[in-house]
């Protein structure tokens, strides 16, 4: 038995030869008539010196879990090759090459099962790493130059660079990790360093297509698997923050963890608050983020600044309200260590479709404020995020200039518009000031907004539902009942779909809408074709055809608009680094990630074998 393994019957014999003062031994393992392990080899009594040929034609990895539990699990496969046991009794060298066939494993911190068919070499007594392939679970592959270095079996440190492309990099859930946790695709370095139970990582990586980082900050509740983020009450006094449960290592293994995160746009972000409380935002975009993680300590913090180019917002209200906003390109949140104390400034946008002959006044009675036209209810989110600076705003975005200014006489005061803005989200219709004093019109409201908020939440859960029965095709279905009784608006269905194929490099998304009582053409939709010519999607080309709105006071608008065009997207300070950008772009000149590989110290390359450096570059 071997770490409470049953390895087979060991077969021993030695000799005693006097006159050269040696011992000759010769050990061979069986199992199941089957040779595991042999080794024969000399003793030399007098100088201690050792010469053993050792054959190990298969030996289970499994062999080797217990000595690497906290680190890695999970651990199976085949072990085998040939190697030369030298030296002396107190300082043994051992040299030669070890296979790994089909050998399979999980880091316990990252949770990511790897694949590995590939060689190792032993060179006087450390083990080096040449171009060693490691495999996920998508075939990507990652490769690790470097070594274990030790000092005669007894002082092991690390001196490994890692190599992903495209690499499923961590694979956890809250269970795994309080502090942060999700699926994490990834290119660039990243450098280990340190001994096996005091393990640093330096990681400097670029996201990758399918990543989803969830970012709690708090643990609130019961911890669970989760597919989405919730925000706090915006109501700072309600809010209560637990700290979040550190993650326990096995065995005492210590670990430092320094991310630099060039986050990209294919990436998902989401943030935790609470999640009791129901408000979600999931983002894409992009940005620098600096994390430094020590899990046996429970230390989180992060840096930099992320600018979202798409989300959502899921907001609720006391469980009464449950609207998804759309928050708007250009809002952002910025770290400066504390997780829970990032400076927001997100816009977010719901809409509705509505008349505006409750708000506004048609003097000349014709009508020609009842046809529906979109209308933007706008959360403005600024200051901290755990005590937000809340203001609400009401666009009609298609609207002429007249009708525009209107608008913002009606909604004049600060009242007005957070009064208009509930009314918006509750009965999908702005309310008249005769309405306000009417019990029995408010009534009727009131139960069409009921009406409403149930249809939408049961709406969003059975999209979800369907969306998971797809990773190709995310499906959204929407059912808002109008209210007859006082002609504020008619039933109202619409159903989303949208995929992304080519490796996300072709975006495709459409709509149709049914159910406008007061439009000539009840049924319309719109469809969206976003291609990216380059892998960082600036270069984009993009086609669309939308249905346009009759607009207040245009009654010779046409049924559809359709357009396509080139666009080209680059942030710049001045006129030269533009030009430079983009002269970047068609090039593709690769970006050094800003990571020094590890060296190894100087007074060990005496008896280690130095591994040549590889530049490592970001890709574009």
């Amino acid at each position: 038995m071997v770490n409470k393994r049953l390895v087979g019957n060991v077969n021993f014999s030695s000799a005693w030869f006097n006159d050269e003062k040696k011992l000759s031994v010769k050990l061979e393992n069986f199992k199941n008539d089957t040779l595991t392990f042999e080794t024969k080899g000399n003793i030399y009594t007098e100088t201690n010196k050792l010469d053993f040929q050792i054959n190990i034609p298969k030996i289970l990895l499994a062999h080797f879990q217990p000595m690497l539990d906290g680190v890695v699990s999970g651990i199976s496969g085949v072990l085998n090759g040939n190697l030369r046991l030298t030296g002396t009794t107190d300082k043994p060298l051992l040299n030669g090459i070890m296979n790994i066939d089909k050998g399979k494993l999980t880091v316990d911190f990252m949770k990511a099962p790897y694949s590995i068919d590939d060689h190792i070499v032993l060179e006087n007594s450390n083990i080096l790493f040449k171009d060693f392939k490691i495999v996920d679970v998508n075939k990507h592959k990652a490769t690790v130059n470097g070594s274990v270095s030790t000092k005669y079996f007894k002082d092991f440190n690390l001196y490994l660079n890692i190599n992903p492309s495209n690499f499923q990099c961590i694979n956890t859930t809250e269970r795994d990790n309080a502090l942060f946790y999700g699926t994490v695709y990834a290119t660039g370095l990243v450098a280990i360093t340190g001994k096996p139970d005091d393990i640093n990582m330096n990681i400097a990586v670029r996201t990758d297509n399918k990543t989803i980082l969830f970012l709690p900050l708090s643990s609130n509740g019961e911890v669970a698997e989760n597919n989405f983020i919730t925000f706090a009450n915006n109501n700072p006094d309600d809010i209560f923050i637990e700290e979040a449960t550190p993650i326990k290592t096995e065995s005492g293994t210590k670990m430092n963890l320094t991310f630099d995160l060039q986050v990209t746009p294919e990436a998902e972000v989401q943030i935790i608050i609470d999640k009791k409380l129901g408000d979600i935002i999931k983002a894409n975009g992009s940005g620098n983020l600096k994390m430094d993680v020590n899990p046996n300590e429970g230390k989180f913090k992060i840096y930099g600044d992320y600018i979202i180019e798409k989300g959502d917002y899921l907001f609720t209200l006391k469980g009464v309200i449950n609207k998804k906003f759309k928050i708007d390109g250009g809002s952002s949140l910025s770290w400066n260590g504390d997780p829970t104390d990032a400076t927001m400034n997100i816009k977010a946008i719901y809409q509705v479709r509505t008349s505006l002959k409750n708000l506004l006044f048609d003097a000349d009675n014709t009508g020609k404020y009842d046809t529906r036209v979109p209308v933007n209810c706008q959360i403005l989110l600024t200051q901290k995020l755990m005590a937000p600076g809340i203001k609400f705003n009401i666009d009609v975005p298609n609207a002429d200039n007249e009708t525009k200014g209107l608008v913002e006489s009606a909604l004049n005061t600060e009242d007005n518009i957070n009064r208009q803005f509930l009314s918006l989200l509750v009965i999908n219709s702005f309310i008249a000031p005769s309405q306000e004093r009417n019990n029995n019109t408010s009534n009727t409201g009131i139960g069409t907004g009921v009406s409403n908020t149930v249809s939408e939440m049961l709406s969003n859960q059975l999209s979800n539902w369907i969306s998971q029965w797809s990773k190709t095709f995310d499906i959204g279905l929407n059912y808002r009942p109008g209210s007859s009784t006082n002609n504020l608006s008619s039933d109202e269905y619409e159903l989303a779909v949208s995929t992304q194929i080519l490796d996300d490099r072709v975006s495709i998304n459409g709509n149709v809408n049914m159910g406008n009582r007061n439009n000539t053409n009840p049924i319309a939709g719109d469809f969206n074709l976003d291609i990216k010519l380059n892998k960082t999607g600036k270069l984009r080309f993009k086609a669309f055809a939308r249905s346009n709105d009759e607009l207040i006071t245009n009654t010779t608008a046409q049924t559809y608009t359709t357009g396509a065009g080139i666009m080209y997207k680059e942030e710049f300070n001045n006129l030269n680094d533009l030009l430079h950008r983009i002269k970047n772009t068609f090039k593709q000149e690769p970006v050094v990630i800003p990571l020094k590989e590890v060296q190894q110290p100087q007074e060990q390359k005496d008896s280690t074998k130095t591994v040549d450096t590889v530049s490592i570059q970001k890709i574009k």
